[in-house]
């Protein structure tokens, strides 16, 4: 029934196979189908609470590199939280397909049943609101290459086809060395510079091999809400939810604009602000100064001559110069020089 529903809606449009909805709904199945089994060889469920966290495991253990994928960070309850999901599907999926066949005889009693499944729906989302709003809820991993996803599938295929043959404390080892693989960050190497595509605007990011983050500029006058829909996503990608210095060149819209939505949001930590110490402040100056305020960013005002030195990463502000009157907001452009090893970058 899975493969013939799979292949009926691939029949219609192949490219659902990309995409998130798809992969997770019948990734879910799909875990409970060939997962579970095998659980429950290593220990049984003796009661209601334990098969539930059993098909609620089951569910994730496929479901988990998708997630990563696609949203880059396990949320942590929500084992927990499907065991408040879980038995309340089988009486939404009645509901709705009672109000479906109710519906050609009446139109108004079919209305009147899916409220049954609409008010279900409705305490899904508020189940879940409350989830995420509980302290550590998330954990952010970053995408994992595509190798790495087929090597976990690889072993949790050999986990499946060994439960009923193999010692049980060997089978949990698989399963921990499977979730090391997919989940533990990858090591830093040397200095990483990527120029975020932003349309026209501006945003650098770089990481060091200390694991130092820096976010230069974000900002865009094309593309709307670019902190949310093209930096956010970037960041959480490559496993980074703190940015240790979020530097401002200058405070023009196609510079700022989504690092003012980093600072307002709660994806992304930002530890440090820095900004261009200029007496010719602007209204967005002012902004961001009462944003980082508000939100307990530590604020750094520098000139010409100050430097961030991070390992072998060393930074070094060349301008504006201290005292220095600036005709414009361009003229008070901060302008970095960084220097790695034999790698010079202005």
């Amino acid at each position: 029934a899975l493969s013939l529903s799979a292949f009926l809606i691939l029949l219609q449009n192949p490219m659902e196979l990309f995409q998130a909805g798809f992969l997770l709904s019948f990734g879910a199945v799909l875990g409970i189908a060939i997962f579970l089994p095998s659980l429950n060889c290593l220990h049984e469920a003796k009661n209601t609470l334990q098969k539930g966290i059993y098909v609620s495991v089951s569910a994730q253990a496929l479901t988990l590199p998708i997630v990563l994928y696609y949203f880059f960070q396990i949320p942590v309850y929500s084992v927990f939280i499907n065991l408040i999901v879980i038995p309340l599907t089988s009486l939404l999926m009645l509901t709705a397909l009672l109000a479906g066949i109710v519906g050609i005889v009446s139109l108004s009693l079919g209305v009147f049943i899916a409220g049954g499944a609409n008010y279900i729906l409705i305490f899904y989302e508020m189940v879940c609101r409350l989830g995420s709003k509980l302290p550590g809820n998330l954990i952010t991993v970053g995408r994992p290459d595509t190798v790495i996803i087929w090597i976990y599938i690889a072993i949790l295929s050999v986990f499946i086809i060994s439960a009923r043959k193999y010692n049980k404390k060997r089978l949990l080892i698989l399963i921990v060395v499977a979730l090391a693989i997919l989940i533990i960050p990858k090591s830093k190497d040397g200095l990483t510079v990527t120029m975020l595509d932003v349309g026209q605007g501006d945003a650098i990011f770089m990481e060091t091999d200390s694991g130092t983050t820096y976010l230069v500029d974000g900002g865009s006058l094309d593309v709307n809400q670019v902190g949310r829909y093209r930096i956010t996503p970037y960041l959480l990608s490559r496993g980074t939810d703190t940015l240790d210095y979020a530097i401002v060149t200058h405070t023009d819209t196609d510079h700022v604009s989504g690092l003012m939505e980093l600072i307002e949001g709660e994806q992304i930590y930002i530890k440090n602000l820095v900004l261009p110490n200029t007496t010719a402040k602007n209204e967005i100056y002012h902004q961001l100064e009462t944003l980082a305020k508000k939100k307990e960013i530590k604020l750094m005002y520098i000139v010409a001559g100050d430097k961030i030195i991070d390992g072998k990463v060393q930074m070094t502000f060349l301008h504006p110069p201290a005292g220095y009157q600036p005709a414009s907001n361009n003229d008070y452009s901060a302008v970095i020089s960084i220097r790695y090893e034999e790698f010079d970058m202005l």
